[in-house]
């Protein structure tokens, strides 16, 4: 039997086909959740600006990004679940409405730039659990009165000299 050969653009489509990722759009009226329920690990959704009421599941490594320029507000509890090697969160305004930022068996997240407006006054909650935090972490110009109400890090792995313990 001859081997067969196929054509080299059909070969490289073949070669690549499954290592590109996919980009999301999100603008007002859309959902997020929506965007990172179709999306897989490595996919890019871009946000546009406005205001964003609902609840959000992170649950698999997708790249959550604001359009370049524009403020995004999500007012909603967000959840980051199970996720290995998590790219980083940055940059959301979590509103009024959102009671909850929780981590959980996460690792390799940076959160960064995300401002958590009015938590105190919806009894909200900062919550890491089972997940590594590496490198220096700190929580700034936030006063936490309980600490064990509204930053809590159970069974975690901090370690300010950069590395996981």
């Amino acid at each position: 039997m001859k081997p067969k050969i196929l054509p080299l653009p059909l070969l490289s489509i073949l070669a690549c086909g499954t290592s590109l990722a996919a980009t999301f759009s999100v603008t007002p009226g859309q959902s997020i959740q929506d965007a990172i329920d179709n999306a897989a690990d490595g996919d890019l959704i871009v946000i546009f600006g406005g205001s964003y009421s609902e609840e959000l599941t992170i649950n698999k490594a997708v790249h959550l990004t604001e359009a370049v320029g524009e403020d995004v507000i999500i007012s909603g509890n967000v959840t980051i679940s199970g996720v290995s090697d998590a790219p980083p969160f940055r940059g959301f305004d979590l509103g009024a409405g959102t009671t909850t930022l929780t981590v959980e068996n996460t690792t390799g997240l940076a959160i960064s730039g995300v401002t958590m407006d009015d938590l105190l006054q919806f009894g909200g909650s900062v919550y890491v659990s089972d997940s590594t935090i590496n490198g220096r972490w700190s929580v700034d110009a936030y006063s936490f009165p309980n600490p064990d109400y509204n930053l809590q890090l159970p069974a975690n792995h901090p370690d300010n000299s950069g590395k996981s313990r």
